[in-house]
């Protein structure tokens, strides 16, 4: 599995870490940009019961990764993703937290799968 972890602050990080290759930002210019693929994900996730708001949506947010081969929670990866781990706590939303995955198109930012009820 390949992923790209942003926000590292170096340069031209490669490392393997337990199989997972992560990528340089140089070598996904042609995908979106992190912040750009999560304004898309809050997008594909407003409303109940993700939240409201941009801001509460955003909140639910726990991590991102670009995923150019392998699979992600939510599937197999055919073309690059951008994978989001949403965590919505009970308190929000009842009884049971929400927990699962959003892909989006790495390219696009056109919803690809999730493993989130309500969508």
């Amino acid at each position: 599995m390949a992923y790209r972890f942003s926000g590292l602050g170096q340069p031209a990080l490669m490392a393997v870490l337990s199989g997972l290759a992560v990528m340089p930002a140089a070598s996904s210019s042609q995908y979106l940009k992190e912040g750009e693929a999560h304004a898309l994900a809050v997008g594909h996730l407003l409303g109940e019961p993700y939240g409201a708001t941009h801001t509460e949506v955003a909140q639910n947010i726990t991590s991102s990764a670009l995923v150019i081969a392998g699979s992600t929670p939510c599937a197999s990866v055919t073309a690059p993703v951008w994978s989001f781990q949403i965590d919505v706590p009970a308190t929000r939303h009842g009884e049971q937290p929400i927990r699962g995955t959003l892909d989006v198109d790495a390219a696009t930012g056109d919803l690809v799968c999730a493993t989130l009820p309500f969508l």
